[in-house]
């Protein structure tokens, strides 16, 4: 069984509406997320490298490719290869203490490179915007942090076996990627440099920590 993000629309978008002042002008939202149910189904959320220092500290994080495009993305590892998201539980609540990543977060709008306002917004409605600019100048920057990685040849595949009980087969979850400690400590000046300017050592090291929590992750509980 494979990871992947190979999907046409973001993940948890099942279509996107370009917004409008006149349309959508009785939309509100709450102010706190009632449910996480939309999250419920998957074993991978995108991460930004701005948020890494918080989500060490509650996931695996792992490096995917897109299959369309070839994009390594940053992920925190949630599921267990089997689509289900480890930290949404059966009310659609996130669990208690635990970090809830800045995609989940932006849910359900999303801010295109390209997209252009129309009229003026309100209060509310500002701040969803300077969130998701926020997000998308933080995405681009974590693009580039992570292609530092790909770029001096650190990342590695790999994966994990689980077993639901003595006398079923092993689960082999495959698709992913992670930082190779080794080829990291053997890399020549230039490419040590690089990673510096680069600010993705202290990416590459968060990663290699953060495997801490993959069996817990797995065993479907959270630290």
């Amino acid at each position: 069984m494979s990871l992947s993000v190979n999907k046409q629309l973001p993940l948890f978008y099942r279509s996107l509406v370009p917004f409008n002042s006149t349309k959508h002008r009785s939309l509100t939202r709450p102010k706190v997320q009632a449910s996480y149910g939309f999250a419920a189904d998957t074993d991978v959320i995108p991460l930004l490298v701005s948020e890494v220092q918080q989500a060490v500290r509650h996931f695996p994080i792992v490096f995917i490719k897109d299959r369309q495009s070839s994009v390594v993305n940053l992920v925190a590892l949630v599921g267990k290869g089997d689509g289900k998201n480890q930290f949404v539980d059966a009310n659609g609540q996130w669990r208690p203490w635990v970090y809830i990543p800045a995609w989940v977060r932006r849910y359900p709008f999303a801010l295109m490179a390209d997209a252009k306002g129309d009229g003026q917004p309100t209060e509310q409605l500002q701040k969803i915007m300077e969130f998701q600019r926020g997000f998308l100048a933080l995405s681009q920057l974590t693009e580039r942090v992570t292609n530092a990685l790909v770029q001096v040849g650190v990342l590695e595949d790999a994966g994990f076996s689980i077993r639901r009980d003595q006398s079923s087969k092993p689960l082999n979850v495959q698709g992913f990627m992670v930082v190779n400690e080794t080829k990291l400590k053997a890399l020549k000046m230039e490419q040590v440099d690089n990673l510096h300017r680069a600010d993705a050592f202290g990416l590459a090291y968060a990663q290699i920590l953060s495997m801490s929590h993959l069996t817990q992750t797995v065993n479907g509980h959270s630290s």
